[in-house]
């Protein structure tokens, strides 16, 4: 029979970045993605002790509401 929880399945490993991964690819330091995933701002997936992987998705909903947007004149 086919498991419906669909949402607790890890993404395929295409969609996801280490931390080295996402702060090259998007210029954010590894200080400011750990803190973001401390404070729970920034959701992970925590493979063991020390492996983190980043879902791409989510750290581009993350970089979204960091966004501030220019004031009108």
């Amino acid at each position: 029979m086919k498991n419906n929880k669909q949402h607790n399945k890890l993404p395929p490993r295409a969609r996801c970045l280490t931390p080295r991964e996402a702060e090259d690819f998007y210029g954010i330091s590894r200080r400011a993605l750990k803190r973001a995933w401390q404070d729970r701002r920034l959701p992970i997936y925590k493979l063991g002790h020390r492996s983190v992987l980043i879902d791409v998705r989510d750290l581009e909903s993350f970089l979204a509401r960091c966004r501030v947007d220019a004031l009108r004149v």
